[in-house]
């Protein structure tokens, strides 16, 4: 079961519950690091070190939060990053790897610099669960315009078609799905499945009748959707005090459109692609129907 947050009431017009919130994602412990600083030599640093009770695995360091900026070592002030190695907490001990080692967990180049799509049903999507941040996607070239806009144009039409791909905004490769919105392309992290947490268990039967009822109520409470209701108003409200703190007229939000201009010769790399997809077919099912030959 994931961790408890806080409780709360879920409601749909009438139809009120209440409901307990918990953490769905978990980070992967084996891809979690703390850096650790292992000294530039000095005495000082080293006699801290000592009274830390160094040794062959708790690498006789000071392990700071990888993510704190500015990087500074609580024991030494040492703050020159390329000092620091990478560790671990087992069974009591720090373990650290040495930079050689940290180097092979770092994503490839070939997935830092491809988003290589793969086509999947959406039904076989059903459980995946959306996680992490989301990132717009947006033509590099003019001459790309027309694809952009053909693929945009491809996901709106087949929505029983979801197209994921492994890709690395830094160093740590992570999945995610291929989306469109306001006539833009966008990447959206999926969780890993052995991050997602235990969902809780409801052991119950939902009669025909109740949830008859139920589909009536989801339609009648079905209203138009516009984006900019659920603006942030918090932020908002923020930019209006800071604004009027200095005396100054808050800016109003601005929204992301891009404009495509179709061009370049598109049709004949989808008529290789389908035929490259269709050959690879063909192969995988010669594969598959040859006869085994016993020795």
């Amino acid at each position: 079961m994931g961790r408890s947050i806080r409780n709360a009431k879920l409601t749909l017009g009438l139809l009120a519950m209440s409901v307990g919130v918990e953490t769905c994602i978990r980070e992967s412990e084996e891809t979690k690091f703390k850096l650790v600083c292992v000294g530039l030599g000095d005495k000082k640093h080293e006699a801290v070190l000592t009274r830390m009770g160094g040794g062959p695995t708790r690498a006789a360091a000071t392990a700071v939060n990888a993510y704190v900026a500015p990087l500074r070592c609580p024991a030494c002030d040492n703050g020159e990053r390329a000092t620091f190695l990478h560790g671990q907490e087992v069974d009591g001990n720090l373990v650290v790897l040495s930079a050689e080692d940290y180097a092979k967990l770092e994503a490839s180049n070939e997935v830092k610099e491809n988003i290589a799509l793969t086509a999947h049903h959406t039904a076989d999507l059903a459980e995946t669960i959306m996680a992490g941040k989301v990132y717009w996607l947006k033509p590099r070239t003019t001459a790309e315009h027309k694809t952009y806009a053909t693929l945009v144009a491809l996901l709106k039409q087949k929505t029983d078609v979801t197209y994921v791909a492994e890709f690395a905004i830094k160093t740590v490769p992570a999945l995610y799905a291929l989306g469109t919105s306001q006539g833009a392309l966008f990447i959206r992290e999926l969780a890993r499945p052995e991050c997602i947490q235990p969902p809780p268990i409801v052991e119950t039967t939902v009669s025909d009748k109740d949830l008859k009822m139920a589909a009536m109520l989801a339609d009648a409470s079905v209203e138009p959707f516009n984006v900019l209701d659920y603006h942030d108003k918090r932020a908002a409200l923020a930019a209006e005090l800071i604004a009027a703190s200095a005396g100054q007229v808050p800016s109003e939000p601005s929204f992301a459109s891009i404009l495509l201009a179709p061009s370049g010769d598109l049709t004949s790399a989808l008529e290789l692609a389908l035929k490259d997809v269709e050959a690879r077919k063909i192969k995988t099912t010669a594969r598959a129907t040859k006869p085994k030959v016993d020795a």
